[in-house]
């Protein structure tokens, strides 16, 4: 849920008529991704619609106290209640990857939406909190959800030879994973070998590309100034709100400083 504030760093970008032939390639992780291709369509009201009014009461729950992830009902809202033009994601000239983790070599693997036969599939098996799914099986490998790997997917940005990389993070600056806690998560997962060995490797990897973005001049960074107001499992409608605005004024401040 705080892909909140992801969303309305795109919605400022619409704003001030940043739309998608803006950028030559997109990557989304997770949320970002729902995020990334709602902006690329050039459907940014659906996509506000979809974090002001379909997310909220329809995807979480909670059964005994443990979250509950609809996954058929992200399948219903991309196609009905907030239909993606997916016609236009293949006809792009823009390309959109979208990371998935391999626990066979603890890395990420992107696949471009352009071209992967079954969109809404990768982008349902993208939703899977890792803890709660099985691995997915997409031609003979088995994969997690890409934020374990690649949550801030900057390798992949460098690789496109991109001469302006621009950074969407849901956290302030200094932030870090802490260890202990993905100690703790891979203790409860020891029946999936490929999950644990992800799980602590996340730390390092994750915390040495927070590094780079804060000590380089070469990426354009919109985040928070301080912690987001809101979990990432979050009901509350007020908390969500409050996020997308906050991405909204952290995205005008950078684009008023670049003269946009």
């Amino acid at each position: 849920m705080r892909g909140a504030f992801n969303f309305g760093v795109l919605v400022a970008f619409n704003r001030h008529g940043i739309k998608s032939g803006f950028f030559d390639n997109y990557i989304g992780t997770s949320a970002g991704a729902y995020n990334m291709v709602y902006f690329m369509t050039d459907q940014v009201p659906m996509g506000f619609k979809v974090w002001e009014e379909l997310l909220i009461d329809n995807f979480v729950s909670y059964r005994r106290g443990k979250p509950q992830f609809n996954i058929e009902y992200l399948r219903k809202m991309l196609t009905e209640d907030a239909p993606l033009d997916f016609k236009k994601i293949r006809k792009a000239k823009q390309k959109a990857f979208l990371p998935l983790s391999n626990p066979e070599t603890c890395d990420a693997d992107y696949f471009c939406l352009n071209t992967y036969p079954d969109i809404l599939d990768l982008m349902l098996i993208n939703a899977e909190p890792p803890f709660l799914a099985k691995p997915n099986i997409i031609y003979g490998k088995h994969y997690y959800d890409g934020g374990i790997t690649a949550l801030i997917p900057l390798e992949k940005a460098k690789q496109l030879g991109s001469g302006e990389i621009w950074v969407v993070c849901n956290t302030p600056a200094g932030y870090r994973r802490k260890s202990w806690k993905y100690w703790l998560s891979a203790a409860l997962t020891f029946r999936k070998p490929g999950l644990r060995k992800l799980l602590l490797s996340r730390p390092k990897r994750e915390n040495a590309l927070r590094r780079e973005i804060e000590e380089s001049k070469k990426f354009i960074v919109i985040r928070p100034e301080k912690a987001l107001p809101i979990s990432w499992i979050s009901r509350d409608k007020k908390k969500v709100k409050q996020a997308l605005e906050l991405g909204i004024e952290a995205a005008e401040k950078v684009l008023k400083e670049r003269g946009y």
